[in-house]
């Protein structure tokens, strides 16, 4: 018994020393400290999120059907950057239960508009512009009352992220 229990020990002292990188290190790398409208992050500026409840899409091959029990929303976002080392970040819309619902994720990819992630690199000299305004669409329940749509971009943004409230 004292055997097991000293094998038991040492296996928790050797976990505890190996994820001695993981313990102090995770907490700054994830979302946590949001940052508002307006607000500069790393070159990266948002000025406007809107978010609109959207009754049918047109892809290419004809309607797209929402799933019963869903609503599906368009989140657009106004981005200013003067920055070329982070290319896109990840949309997620967040309900007033806390839910987040990633951009692009079962919805459908062949409509015109809208986009699966935020670009927000500077074009170079021969690309067009960003748009005024980047589309980007989210399936929720039908229940999911939007609160805030959230920026985050992996570890390059982190522990910062863009939070925008919804408005109404």
């Amino acid at each position: 018994m004292a055997l097991v229990l000293a094998g038991i020990l040492v296996t928790g002292a050797l976990g505890w020393h190996a994820s001695e990188d993981a313990r102090e290190n995770w907490w700054s790398g994830q979302p946590h400290e949001p940052v508002g409208a307006g607000e500069e992050l790393r070159g990266i500026t948002i000025t406007a999120a809107e978010v609109t409840a959207l009754d049918a899409v047109e892809t290419w091959d004809g309607p797209w059907p929402i799933p019963e029990g869903f609503q599906l929303w368009e989140v657009s976002l106004a981005v200013q950057t003067n920055q070329q080392e982070i290319t896109t970040t990840t949309v997620y819309l967040e309900d007033t239960d806390g839910r987040r619902f990633a951009a692009g994720s079962n919805v459908p990819w062949s409509v015109d508009g809208y986009e699966s992630y935020l670009t927000v690199d500077e074009p170079e000299a021969d690309d067009d512009p960003l748009p005024e305004v980047q589309r980007m669409m989210v399936l929720t329940p039908a229940d999911a009352v939007p609160a805030a749509v959230r920026v985050e971009g992996s570890y390059e943004l982190n522990p910062q992220y863009f939070r925008l409230p919804v408005e109404g």
